[in-house]
This record gives C-alpha cells, sequence and structure tokens, in this order.
C-alpha cells in the first residue's frame, strides 16, 4: 500500500522497513487505515514521510480492476485458518522456556532444527510415561526431565548426527533413532537400569544401524552387551562386606575419623563398582555401603 523513495543504500532500506512496520501497526492498532500513498524516506530522522496519495493523483491511473471482487473473509475463516497453523518459532521458543525452564540457549540450539521441538516433546512424553511406572518417580516431574532430555537431543543425538553428516545440516527426519527409541534409553538410564556411558553407547549402536541390531528393543541390545546395572540388594550386600573385609584398613580409619571422611567412601563404593566389573548400580552400591558403615 505504501511506496517509499529516496532509498540509496540497504542500511536505508532497512530503517524504511523497519519504521513502516511499526508505523502501520500503530495505525492499525488505533483503528486508522493505511493510506495508498508514496513517502520519502528521511535518513537524518531515520524515518518515512508523506509525499503524495496515490488515490489523489491522476498520474498514477488507479482504479479499482472490474475483474477483481472484493475479498471478505469471515471471521471463522480466519480463526479455522490460524488454527491449523504450525506453532510460531518464537511461540515455541517462550513455550519452552517458561513450560519447561529450559534455557535461552539450549531451546536455540533446538530451533535450529525444524523436526526437532516435536521430536524433544515426543521423547520427554515418552520417558515420563516409562518412568510412571517405576516405584521412584521423584526424577520424572516434567521440568527435571525436560533438561535431561533436551542435553540427550541438543547434545549426544544432534552431535552424533553432526559426525554422520559433517557439514550437512542435521537431518532428524532421516535420522535412525526413532523418539520412542530415544525414550527407551534415557528412560533406562534415570530408572538407574543402565548407566549413562551405557546409555551412550546404547545410542550409538542404533545410530550405526551395525548388523543385527535392526528390529531389536533398546532392552535387547542392552542385554546383548552385558550393559545392565545390577541392583539387586543381597548381591551388592555380598561384594560390600568382601570389600570391606578386604579394606579394612580403611575401614579402620574411617571409624577413627568420626566417620566424616567422605573420601574413603568414595573409594570402597570404587572397589565395589570394580569388584562388579562395573555393573553395580552406583547409588544402590552407595546406600548400601552407607548402611553398613552405620552398623558397625
Amino acid at each position: 500500500r505504501v511506496e517509499v523513495k529516496n532509498l540509496n543504500s540497504l542500511r536505508w532500506i532497512q530503517q524504511a522497513v523497519r519504521f513502516e512496520v511499526q508505523r502501520q501497526i500503530e495505525a492499525l492498532e488505533a483503528g486508522e487505515t493505511v493510506l495508498r500513498e508514496t513517502r520519502a524516506f528521511d535518513a537524518a530522522a531515520g524515518r518515512t514521510v508523506r509525499l503524495r496519495s496515490k488515490e489523489d493523483m491522476l498520474d498514477y491511473r488507479f482504479l479499482p480492476d472490474p475483474d477483481l471482487p472484493p475479498l471478505v473473509l469471515s471471521q471463522q475463516f480466519v480463526d479455522d485458518v490460524h488454527a491449523d497453523m504450525p506453532e510460531l518459532l518464537s511461540v515455541i521458543s517462550e513455550r519452552f522456556q517458561n513450560e519447561y525452564q529450559l534455557s535461552r540457549y539450549d531451546t536455540g540450539v533446538m530451533l535450529e532444527e525444524p523436526d526437532a521441538p516435536e521430536y524433544f516433546e515426543r521423547v520427554l512424553r515418552g520417558v515420563l510415561a516409562r518412568l510412571a511406572n517405576e516405584d521412584d518417580t521423584s526424577m520424572s516431574t516434567t521440568v527435571a526431565m525436560a533438561k535431561k532430555v533436551s542435553n540427550w537431543v541438543t547434545s549426544e543425538l544432534f552431535g552424533r548426527l553432526k559426525k554422520q553428516n559433517e557439514d550437512a545440516q542435521i537431518a532428524l527426519a532421516q535420522c535412525r533413532v526413532e523418539a520412542d527409541t530415544l525414550a527407551d534409553i534415557i528412560a533406562l538410564v534415570e530408572s538407574g537400569q543402565i548407566s549413562g556411558k551405557a546409555g551412550k553407547q546404547a545410542l550409538t549402536v542404533v545410530m550405526n544401524g551395525k548388523a543385527g541390531t535392526g528390529g531389536r528393543t533398546v532392552a535387547e541390545i542392552v542385554d546383548e552387551h552385558g550393559w545392565r546395572q545390577i541392583s539387586d540388594p543381597e548381591q551388592l550386600r555380598v561384594w560390600v562386606l568382601e570389600v570391606c573385609e578386604e579394606k579394612a584398613d580403611e575401614v579402620a580409619k574411617y571409624l577413627a575419623n568420626d566417620r566424616r571422611n567422605a573420601r574413603i567412601v568414595s573409594f570402597l563404593a570404587g572397589q565395589v563398582i570394580r569388584k562388579s566389573n562395573s555393573r553395580a548400580n552406583p547409588k544402590a552400591v552407595r546406600a548400601i555401603l552407607d548402611e553398613h558403615l552405620d552398623s558397625i
């Protein structure tokens, strides 16, 4: 509706467009009509000024086209189109920061890949649904889990995709790792069934698509590689007792120091995990070790 003259550089074009956008928004919000007119750009003031109206100047030969009937859109049509529109990136960014409390940086990284926001939410819903069946659901609150899922998607998954594609785009739509598959991996890690390291290894196996991995579940891959952590209290208690007997001197130092030497406890826990060939659940080991040390 508006033509702007005297634009001698790209910078002036940018300034004129910004000014006109704001001017026309303010006019429409005030109930005014944006007139068809020619305006000049005042570089010193950074604004446009009216030169002449296009309707009033005969030189423009402006007249309605009889072959183009007026276009009248009902509010229902506008509402239907608006409802069918995909969520704008700015809206997604604001929602992720408010609803999931993700940082602006994490949200920005995710929005660089068109399919990532929907993929992230599918993974998050999958993880929460899987953990809801566990006895301990304290880790499955949406905000706490959203940050962890975001790290898995943007760091672990995107990092591997970039290595595979080098300088090419991430192309998440063609990724071998379905949202449900990544949710399975994260849920196994968060429930303590496998370690974080094993979860990353499982992700690599799925992404590489090595012979024999097609069609197998994450649980089957984990069991085949022996990555599942041992959380059986009886077995862990046996190892704890063995380590405390083998490292009696360290236990004595801990007891002599009024039970305040955290380094010794960490050392003993590490020995238990080593005895299990790194398969013992660290949290469960620490709980049983603390219980044993408190009892002696």
